[in-house]
C-alpha cells in the first residue's frame, strides 16, 4: 500500500477566479508551454491541500499543490456529475498508479499500464464514475488523444464545472 505523504500548507488560496483546489478529487490544468515554447500543458489530480498525483516524465507520481504560486496560469475543476465520495474515489484510483511510467504514445488512452498527465485524469473520472472527460478536439484518424486544456474547454462545459482560475 502506498501511504500520502504529511506536510503541513497553508489553505489554498483565493484568487480573481475563486478558491484554489484542495478538496480530494477536483484536479487541475495548466497550458503552460514546454521550456516556454511548446504548447503541452499540464493536468494533475488534487489529493489533499498538500499534494496532488501526476505524471511526469518519470511516470505517476506525487507533486506538490502549490500550482496557485508554481505556474502562471491554473485552473481548477470538477466533473459536474459527480459527489465528492466520487470524486475522491477518482483520486484514489489515481493514486493507485504511482510509479506507473509515462505514456508517450498520446493516441493510446486506453493504456492502463502508462499515463500521460491529463490521461491520467481521465481515466481516473473515465474508469471510476464512467464519466468521458474528452472533448475529441485532439483526436484524428479515429485515434483518440486528450490535451490538459480540454479539461477546462467551452467544449467540455455540460460535464465539467471550472471554480478557480489563475
Amino acid at each position: 500500500m502506498v501511504s500520502t505523504p504529511r506536510r503541513a500548507t497553508p489553505a489554498g488560496p483565493v484568487s480573481r477566479g475563486g478558491t484554489y483546489p484542495t478538496r480530494k478529487g477536483t484536479f487541475l490544468s495548466t497550458d503552460t508551454k514546454f521550456a516556454g515554447l511548446i504548447p503541452t500543458g499540464h493536468s494533475a489530480m488534487v489529493y489533499s491541500s498538500s499534494y496532488v498525483v501526476e505524471s511526469l516524465g518519470s511516470g505517476v507520481q506525487w507533486g506538490a499543490n502549490n500550482w496557485y504560486s508554481s505556474k502562471p496560469h491554473a485552473w481548477g475543476m470538477t466533473a459536474r456529475a459527480t459527489s465528492s465520495t466520487q470524486d475522491a474515489t477518482a483520486a484514489d484510483w489515481a493514486r493507485g498508479k504511482l510509479g506507473k511510467p509515462y505514456n508517450y504514445n498520446y493516441y493510446d488512452m486506453g493504456t492502463r499500464s502508462a499515463f500521460y498527465c491529463s490521461q491520467l485524469v481521465w481515466a481516473a473520472f473515465r474508469d471510476t464514475t464512467g464519466i468521458d472527460l474528452n472533448t475529441s478536439a485532439y483526436d484524428v484518424l479515429g485515434l483518440h488523444a486528450i490535451h490538459p486544456m480540454e479539461l477546462p474547454s467551452s467544449a467540455n462545459s455540460t460535464k465539467v464545472s471550472t471554480f478557480y482560475v489563475k
